[in-house]
C-alpha cells in the first residue's frame, strides 16, 4: 500500500508542485484562501475524490476516495501570515 500511495503521489508530481507554486504566489489570509482551497479542491474532485463543504468555515472541504479502511486524514494549512516574508528560501 505504502509503495502504490508514493506511485501515485510521483505520477502527480509536477500538478502538485504546480497547485503550490500558485498558492505561494498568491497569498490570501485564514479563512480567505479562496484560490487555494478551489485550487486544491478541484484538482482532487478531477483525480477522483468526492469533495464537500466542512460546516463552519467557507474554505475548508472535506475530500473522500473509496471506502473502508484504512482512513487516511490530511489537515491543509495554507493561509498566508500577513507581515511575513514571501522570499523563497531554506
Amino acid at each position: 500500500m505504502k509503495n502504490r500511495i508514493i506511485e501515485i503521489i510521483d505520477s502527480h508530481e509536477n500538478e502538485i508542485t504546480d497547485i503550490a507554486r500558485k498558492i505561494w504566489e498568491n497569498p490570501e489570509a485564514g479563512y480567505k484562501e479562496v484560490f487555494a482551497s478551489g485550487l486544491q479542491s478541484q484538482f482532487l474532485k478531477e483525480n477522483g475524490f468526492m469533495i464537500k463543504a466542512a460546516e463552519g468555515i467557507d474554505t475548508a472541504f472535506i475530500a473522500e476516495y473509496g471506502s473502508g479502511e484504512p482512513v487516511i486524514g490530511f489537515l491543509g494549512e495554507y493561509d498566508a501570515l500577513e507581515g511575513q516574508s514571501q522570499k523563497v528560501s531554506a
